[in-house]
């Protein structure tokens, strides 16, 4: 909901709902392993288990919405540089 909202009316930082850099760093709590971890997961799902593999679909779930606002992930903030990263890999997982 947040995204959708960031992408209908833009990021704002005086608006919690709609602080992209929040939102990028609410994600990034929540995904669970490193992005070096993700990566090596990322290629070897197919022969994953079951409990990597529905990781793998969750994080894919959590960062999708974020697709559309990456133009929006401009610049140098660590949280931008990081979900960037992570951007790139959901095209790889399951």
């Amino acid at each position: 909901m947040r995204a959708y909202m960031i992408r209908e009316f833009g990021a704002s930082n005086a608006d919690a709902a709609r602080d992209l850099r929040a939102l990028c760093s609410e994600i990034l709590r929540n995904v669970g392993v490193s992005l070096e971890a993700g990566a090596r997961l990322a290629e070897e799902w197919k022969s994953a288990s079951r409990d990597q593999m529905l990781q793998l679909r969750r994080i894919k779930n959590m960062l999708t919405p974020l697709l559309p606002l990456r133009a929006l992930l401009e610049g140098d903030d660590p949280a931008f540089q990081e979900t960037r990263a992570w951007l790139e890999l959901v095209p790889r997982l399951p």
